[in-house]
Order: C-alpha cells, then sequence, then structure tokens
C-alpha cells in the first residue's frame, strides 16, 4: 500500500520546457508527461485559449510521452 501514493504522483507528471517562440509569434512549449492524457492536460493548462500541435506527439516509452504545441 505504501507505493500507490508514490505511483500516483509519478503517473500526473509533466516536465515542460517553453524557452521558444513560433513562427507565428506564439509560445512553444514542450511537454514530456508520463502519459498521453497527463500531457493533454498540461498542454491545456498552459494554453487556455487552444493550442496546435507541431510535429507527431509519441509515446517514446511505458511511461513517457512527448509533444511539442503552439498556444494560440
Amino acid at each position: 500500500m505504501r507505493f500507490i501514493p508514490f505511483l500516483f504522483l509519478i503517473s500526473a507528471c509533466a516536465i515542460t520546457s517553453s524557452s521558444q517562440t513560433g513562427p507565428n509569434g506564439r509560445p512553444i512549449h514542450y511537454i514530456d508527461g508520463t502519459s498521453a492524457g497527463v500531457a493533454y492536460d498540461t498542454a491545456g493548462r498552459l494554453c487556455p485559449n487552444g493550442y496546435d500541435i507541431l510535429g507527431n506527439p509519441e509515446q517514446t516509452s511505458i511511461m513517457d510521452y512527448e509533444m511539442t504545441i503552439e498556444c494560440r
């Protein structure tokens, strides 16, 4: 039972990087989440007015989902 809270914290994590500006002058964010759901939730919080996905989101391992977005 001790592992359940720890696993819950891991499942809700996303690492973001947002040091770039896209070709349209809008912020670009790279999101590395533990699942697609976490990555898309993070994208929604980072870009409350919506976002465009740049490239192809990808599941790179069992607990690693990567995507790059540009806020609208």
